[in-house]
């Protein structure tokens, strides 16, 4: 039997944010406080008990193991213009959760290639490409309904939390890159079925997003200022 590849596409949105972006020690600082970021992730699994067909492979709360994939991109308007793109590989576990939710743990194998602006600039890599060393993720997927609030306020918490391990400089005369912690957490009004009585079709949402170490960067040894971004996000999502 052909197994189902089950695919998640998270939302492709700008954000704006206060940051800082530095050239270097003994270089004039730029601030942009109006920075343009466009993040795009997708997921696919493959769920060992629809691969071989049995339910071996979910107990109490675990419902399932799977084979996950998943692709970022990003881009910005900053001095370093990372252009990011990666990916991933590795197992997933699935979890159940009250109110039809669920919480979902991936450790993977990572690989992500990146463009350094700032080195560029600088001259020490003209070209500013950066290709890093194979390196370990966890990525933890939270989506939690919350079901005892009155049934005409459907709201739903989300996390979606992911950690990168060191990977190397990946690129000439520049220091290695460290472990990141990105965290976005989000709250999600389906205001379809608010409205119109029709679930899962139109949602407004606003996220706050906490990333340190952006992109493996360490403030220590780069000279960059600031590091961390911390970011307020609102949008809507439809559905088709």
């Amino acid at each position: 039997m052909l197994a189902p590849v089950r695919l998640a596409k998270f939302n492709t949105v700008p954000s704006l944010g206060r940051v800082c972006n530095q050239l270097g020690q003994g270089h004039s600082p730029m601030l942009v406080f109006h920075v343009t970021q466009q993040p795009a992730l997708w997921r696919g699994t493959l769920g060992w008990n629809q691969l071989f067909d049995t339910k071996a492979f979910g107990a109490g709360p675990l419902k399932n193991v799977a084979f996950l994939m998943g692709v970022d991109l990003n881009a910005d308007n900053t001095t370093l213009w990372s252009r990011k793109r990666s990916i991933e590989g590795g197992l997933q576990f699935e979890f159940e959760t009250p109110y039809d939710g669920f919480h979902n743990a991936g450790f993977v194998a990572y690989k992500d290639w990146q463009h350094d602006g700032v080195a560029s600039s600088l001259g020490t890599n003209p070209g500013g490409h950066v290709n890093f060393n194979t390196t370990w993720g966890i990525e933890l997927n939270y989506v939690q309904p919350l079901g005892f609030l009155p049934s005409s306020i459907p709201l739903t918490y989300k996390a979606l939390v992911s950690i990168h391990g060191p990977k190397g400089a990946g690129e000439p005369n520049a220091p290695s890159r460290i472990a990141e912690y990105y965290m976005q957490q989000t709250l999600s009004l389906d205001i379809g079925q608010m409205i119109a009585d029709k679930p899962n079709k139109v949602y407004l949402w606003g996220s706050y997003r906490w990333w340190v170490n952006k992109f493996g960067l360490n403030p220590s040894t780069t000279g960059l200022c600031c590091t961390t971004e911390s970011t307020w996000i609102t949008g809507v999502t439809f559905a088709f």
